[in-house]
């Protein structure tokens, strides 16, 4: 009896997750403001014009984990498109960084830096929960979004993207970007 009720929460999480996904495909994305671990802030009204990718994960392993696969797809196809395609991209990934306390938040900042070198891209924090807030996302998990050049929510979904996807997110975005 416990694993059936067990097993029904579960599935009425899941199906909220996905309704809700659904629900705010196709609306405005919500302004936002993150900062980096060398205090660079990047706010949604600069990147107007511009595909935005937002990965927003927490620091777990497991989490960043969670979609690998796509993040080194993504990678790879940012790697082969004209410059042209490029410069209208914007990748913008986000660690929740709100469990950092006003003690141990320069170490924070610090390890996201050291991250971002390390992957040759600025990883993004969100210090305060609002970005988690605006853009409704999912605790513990890897959430992704894409956001077209008018500032609309085109995708978004949260947990384990399965590699049968991966064509058609790469689509999308090749799509948006050589939208005028």
């Amino acid at each position: 009896m416990k694993k059936l009720a067990f097993s029904i929460l579960i599935s009425l999480i899941v199906l909220n997750i996905i309704c809700y996904a659904q629900a705010i495909k196709g609306k405005p994305a919500p302004g936002f403001s993150v900062t980096s671990g060398d205090n660079e802030t990047i706010t949604f009204n600069q990147l107007s014009n511009k595909v935005v990718i937002i990965f927003y994960e927490t620091k777990d392993k497991e989490v960043l984990a969670l979609n690998k696969n796509l993040k080194n797809e993504l990678r790879q196809f940012i790697e082969n498109v004209p410059d042209s395609v490029i410069s209208k991209i914007v990748r913008v990934p986000v660690i929740d960084c709100r469990k950092a306390s006003w003690l141990s938040k320069s170490i924070w900042k610090s390890k996201l830096a050291q991250s971002s070198k390390r992957k040759n891209l600025i990883i993004y924090g969100d210090w305060d929960g609002e970005f988690a807030q605006k853009y409704k996302i999912s605790d513990n998990n890897s959430n992704f979004t894409i956001i077209d050049k008018n500032g609309i929510i085109q995708y978004k979904t949260s947990g384990k993207i399965p590699e049968q996807e991966f064509p058609g997110i790469i689509n999308l975005i090749n799509k948006l970007a050589a939208k005028d």
